[in-house]
């Protein structure tokens, strides 16, 4: 993705981060509560998960803050 040029593309990138987050945590979820998860959906879904998380956190650090998330288990289907 392109570096947001000014300050505000950088918020709409931001707030566009935030809904993509929140969307594919629903769809993850949705694909783990599966009686037989697809291991192929479920990995898909946590790579492009870390990808958001992972820009939302570059696009942050400039202003001083620091994305921590909270430790759980691997979202990865064994």
């Amino acid at each position: 993705m392109e570096r947001p040029k000014n300050v505000e593309e950088r918020g709409i990138r931001i707030a566009r981060l935030l809904e993509l987050i929140e969307s594919t945590e629903n769809i993850l979820k949705l694909h783990q509560s599966q009686e037989k998860p697809s291991f192929l959906a479920v990995n898909q879904y946590t790579d492009l998960l870390a990808e958001h998380r992972a820009e939302l956190g570059k696009l942050l650090k400039p202003y001083g803050f620091t994305l921590r998330l909270p430790k759980t288990k691997a979202n990865k289907v064994a």
